[in-house]
């Protein structure tokens, strides 16, 4: 049993500031938590992790705010970032849904799943499918967040629905989704698969909606590394971007495997991403990284993002002077 203390870097006098969504998620999940073998502290010197949940796509204030926090200055050899947005190049260790593969490694850097979908997306839950889906697959997002997703709408005259959101940013953003959700929950429902391509980051919340809704994935992403626990090759399918071609190919001999799929990644959902289990998972993916932090091929590993962080860093602040100068 491990003591885990929760924080955030935001947390100040506005408890619902949107930064500190994600801490709110991981708190309800603590609450949910059916193992009840981690015990949560009020007090950082009595734990054995110290989890900064966090909302926040690139670096930005959030990893000052991390470093800068008294929690982290008295303890940083306890601290984990959970951070399910974070695209950056990660120095701090932690969990990152949308961690490039090169950022990871056991000790330092590790996926997971995005807590909203454990906590929301109830009209994901208990999605039976029809006897016989009218769709081998199907496909809903914006095509103009990553180049290979444009590819996938040559499928036209295959046995798919496909729906482009790019057109629509405007409405979403301002919070006029309701018919889009109806579109994508019923393409969920009439589909044996649901690609799941990269966006701007390797990772896709898409993939964990799709285990929740008990269909098989189609995951398009090189650069991506599924959270460790599943078994993804009993329920999912990977295709490499340079063969997006082939998708109808290959999805056409696994249709008779599909509804089998469908129920494993329903099952690896309750298992590993449900409300129930999120904070138990957390945790222990979290003591695992605290664990394996100090060997010296993480060290290395820390040092490396250390620097591509700063070179980084320093690519932006020229653009941002040569941005003002023009």
């Amino acid at each position: 049993m491990a003591k885990v203390f929760l924080t955030s870097s935001s947390i100040k006098d506005e408890p619902e500031v949107p930064p500190l969504r994600e801490y709110h998620r991981m708190v309800e999940c603590w609450r949910r938590d059916k193992f009840s073998v981690h015990e949560r502290t009020d007090r950082p010197e009595d734990a054995d992790v110290i989890i900064f949940a966090e909302l926040a796509d690139m670096v930005g204030g959030v990893i000052d705010r991390i470093q800068n926090h008294p929690v982290y200055k008295a303890f940083p050899d306890r601290c984990v970032h959970y951070n399910p947005r974070f695209k950056d190049v990660p120095i701090i260790p932690g969990i990152y849904a949308s961690a490039s593969r090169r950022w990871c490694m056991a000790g330092h850097a590790v996926t997971s799943h995005y807590l909203e979908t454990a906590i929301e997306s109830e009209d994901l839950n208990d999605l039976v499918p029809p006897a016989t889906p009218p769709f081998l697959f199907s496909f809903c997002g914006s095509s103009d967040t990553w180049k290979g997703r444009r590819r996938l709408f040559q499928f036209v005259d295959s046995n798919a629905y496909l729906y482009d959101t790019a057109g629509e940013r405007q409405a979403l953003l301002r919070g006029e989704e309701a018919a889009y959700r109806q579109r994508f929950v019923q393409s969920l429902h009439e589909s044996l698969f649901v690609l799941c391509p990269r966006g701007v980051g390797p990772a896709s919340l898409r993939l964990f909606e799709v285990l929740k809704a008990g269909r098989a994935p189609v995951i398009i992403a090189d650069d991506y590394t599924p959270p460790e626990g599943p078994d993804w090759g009993s329920f999912s399918v990977s295709i490499r971007e340079r063969d997006i071609d082939k998708i109808p190919e290959v999805l056409d001999r696994l249709a008779p495997r599909a509804a089998e799929m469908g129920r494993l990644a329903r099952r690896a959902h309750e298992e590993w991403f449900a409300d129930d289990v999120s904070f138990h998972r957390i945790v222990e993916w979290s003591l695992d990284l605290l664990g394996d932090r100090d060997r010296p091929a993480v060290r290395r590993h820390r040092r490396r993002l250390a620097v591509e962080a700063s070179v980084r860093d320093a690519v932006r602040t020229a653009k941002r002077s040569v941005t003002r100068l023009l």
